[in-house]
């Protein structure tokens, strides 16, 4: 992606319509930086180290810096467009964008269920109590829900506005017998 073009100025855009995606990403990237440190911290906090107790940690330093990664990249990646004619047939980066798609899409839905749970960890709801790490779950789940399909309404717009030749924008316009303006 680093070949496309970084468009400071779209005339095209709508400056509400920005910052409001940009606002509700990272309402969403708050809830799941909370979530994910509240389960950082539950996990260091007992002393007994089990292969679980491991891996769950790795998630979460993985979920961490995957959702960093991530809405930086949705960002920075609004503001790109190929303006080359040798990339509109190359599309650098749209296998990336397509698979990242389609990530948060599948996590959207595993979240959506994963939700009805409170934890997998004995550990985690030992720390904080199962009361108040029911009620933390219950109020971060719909964030990280909303971040994951935001995330893929953002990506499917990045693939739409990146990667979508339009008609007239290569092809001057031909008359036909249903148009004669010149």
């Amino acid at each position: 992606m680093k070949e496309l073009n970084f468009i400071r100025h779209d005339v095209r855009s709508h400056k509400s319509a920005e910052l409001l995606d940009r606002l509700l990403l990272i309402a969403g990237l708050v809830g799941e930086l909370l979530f994910s440190m509240a389960g950082l911290v539950g996990l260091t906090g007992d002393r007994t180290w089990t292969v679980l107790s491991f891996l769950l940690v790795l998630a979460h330093i993985l979920r961490l810096v995957q959702v960093c990664l991530q809405s930086g990249l949705l960002l920075l990646a609004e503001k790109l467009k190929i303006e080359d004619m040798r990339l509109r047939d190359q599309k650098p980066g749209k296998q990336v964008i397509t698979f990242l798609l389609v990530a948060n899409v599948a996590l959207f839905l595993m979240n959506t269920f994963e939700a009805q749970k409170a934890g997998i960890s004995p550990e985690i709801v030992h720390f904080y109590g199962i009361q108040s790490w029911v009620m933390f779950v219950r109020s971060c789940a719909p964030l990280t829900i909303f971040y994951r399909f935001h995330s893929s309404v953002c990506f499917a717009e990045v693939w739409k506005h990146c990667y979508t030749v339009k008609e007239h924008d290569d092809l001057p316009l031909r008359r036909t017998r249903y148009n004669t303006a010149p």
